[in-house]
């Protein structure tokens, strides 16, 4: 795969479906990185010259995206979330750090709440119940729900199961109750310009994990991986070296 050269393609069975992913094998710290809503392992084509050579890769097509297995279910997040377990369990990464972005952050962070990691990076997370109350209150639910299955359709998303994702949209937020799990050090990062999940619930996300560190990248919008990969790389590395 163009941009991939030094991964190798694999498949992991779940109770679902297969995951496909992307591996670079190193002596380090394993690391997965999971994509946002509608992306695939491309997402991090420019992250991957900065994410430091000595880790154990791991890029994931989430369950209905990419070359991953698209079942006819119904997409809730801790469908993923089970699904990344069952791969985990499978690969004897018993303690890995989670990369997550957006939708995967949301992921990342039920992961975290419920099984255990080195520890968990969190870039622009999407499932923020502050956010989600904000935009019911506001009348603009389904707006909003229809703005994101249109923006991935553009992206070669699959339409049934984005309408899935959004029909789910209230289930399993991230609240205080699930956020005061993360037990596990983390790093938050955000875009200062982030548009798509502003700042300021970055800012409310913080309050509630208990041990954590915020980065916010300067000119960064809703994904810094790809406009402003130099910045994550570095932030990848001072984190898995302090794990």
């Amino acid at each position: 795969m163009e941009g991939f050269e030094d991964f190798e393609e694999n498949f992991s069975v779940t109770r679902k479906g297969r995951l496909f992913f992307l591996h670079r094998a190193g002596e380090g710290q394993a690391i997965i990185f999971l994509h946002g809503v509608g992306a695939t392992v491309r997402t991090w084509r420019k992250l991957v010259p900065f994410i430091p050579a000595n880790l154990d890769v791991y890029l994931v097509d989430l369950l209905g995206h990419g070359r991953s297995d698209s079942p006819v279910i119904s997409y809730d997040i801790m469908v993923q979330v089970n699904a990344l377990k069952d791969m985990t369990s499978s690969l004897g990464l018993h303690e890995p750090v989670l990369f997550g972005h957006s939708y995967g952050a949301w992921l990342a962070t039920h992961y975290a709440a419920t099984s255990n990691t080195k520890g968990v990076i969190l870039e622009d997370s999407a499932g923020l119940e502050a956010q989600a109350n904000e935009i019911i209150d506001s009348g603009k639910r389904d707006e909003y729900l229809n703005g994101i299955v249109k923006e991935s359709l553009k992206i070669g998303a699959n339409e049934a199961v984005m309408r899935s994702i959004a029909s789910n949209f209230d289930k399993y937020m991230l609240n205080k109750e699930v956020l005061s799990k993360v037990t596990t050090k983390t790093l938050l990062i955000w875009g200062s310009n982030d548009e798509v999940v502003p700042l300021r619930f970055g800012e409310w996300e913080r309050g509630l994990i208990p041990h954590n560190r915020f980065m916010v990248i300067k000119g960064g919008g809703h994904i810094p991986h790809w406009t402003i990969p130099v910045d994550t790389g570095r932030a990848i590395a001072q984190f898995c070296g302090e794990v």
